[in-house]
């Protein structure tokens, strides 16, 4: 990246960013960083940029809110939802989530909730992702492996109900590694995890070679347990193979 000219010269290369970087920069350009924060407030005040908490700024107009979820933390993962629309796989809707090994509050802006999760190191370390450029940020994404298993993990932070969960695999089948996506789905040691996995891949990869799922299967519900465990309703139907109990939708899904 060219150095920067001058204050101005780094707020319109920057749409996000967070009051270190900005006295990084400020040092850069041979000033007394101590000023840095200062010379934000005045920008705040003749309206050049917004506070969004504190130590961290905008310019006005949109923002691109996976640029802004990793800013919130300096070791922030887009996850979940986050990496799926990353990948053009879905919409930012409501919700963006993002991995941490900090504790820190959801952040709210422009009606869209920046929901952390915070994991151990070793989770963290676990983790696929790739690092990709958006403008002047480095941003951290979940594979797409990573961020389908995500979302059958933990069903709160998927973009959509079970049935366009679905049709997300589906939509993504040209683009995954299918091996990555059950080693991250065993790794979690969660038969439940394993079992929605083992079941949407035999869903929509029927040429998988059945060693693959027997490998799955070896680590699935040894009883019968629910999709949806909080949401249980009489016309749920058994899938023996992986001993789950389903939703009538997303059983008759095509």
């Amino acid at each position: 990246m060219r150095p920067f000219r001058s204050p101005l010269d780094f707020i319109a290369r920057h749409e996000v960013f967070t009051l270190a970087e900005y006295r990084a920069a400020y040092r850069s350009l041979g000033r007394n960083p101590a000023g840095a924060h200062d010379n934000l407030a005045y920008h705040v005040r003749v309206g050049n940029l917004l506070p969004l908490r504190r130590g961290l700024y905008a310019r006005p107009g949109g923002v691109d809110h996976l640029v802004l979820a990793s800013k919130l933390t300096d070791d922030g993962i887009i996850s979940h939802e986050g990496a799926l629309a990353f990948h053009g796989l879905v919409h930012v809707e409501h919700q963006v989530s993002f991995l941490t090994r900090r504790r820190i509050a959801e952040f709210h802006f422009n009606e869209v909730i920046f929901k952390p999760m915070t994991v151990k190191p070793r989770r963290y370390a676990r983790h696929a992702f790739t690092t990709e450029e958006r403008g002047a940020t480095t941003l951290r994404v979940s594979t797409i492996e990573q961020a389908l298993v995500d979302c059958l993990d933990d069903l709160d932070r998927a973009p959509r109900t079970a049935v366009e969960l679905l049709a997300t695999f589906r939509e993504s089948r040209e683009r995954v590694k299918v091996h990555h996506l059950i080693a991250a789905a065993t790794e979690r040691s969660s038969p439940l995890l394993v079992s929605r996995v083992g079941y949407f891949l035999q869903r929509t990869h029927p040429e998988l070679a059945d060693a693959e799922l027997r490998a799955l299967e070896r680590k699935a519900l040894p009883a019968p347990d629910y999709f949806v465990r909080k949401d249980r309703r009489s016309t749920d139907q058994l899938v023996s193979r992986w001993n789950l109990i389903v939703p009538r939708s997303l059983a008759n899904a095509k």
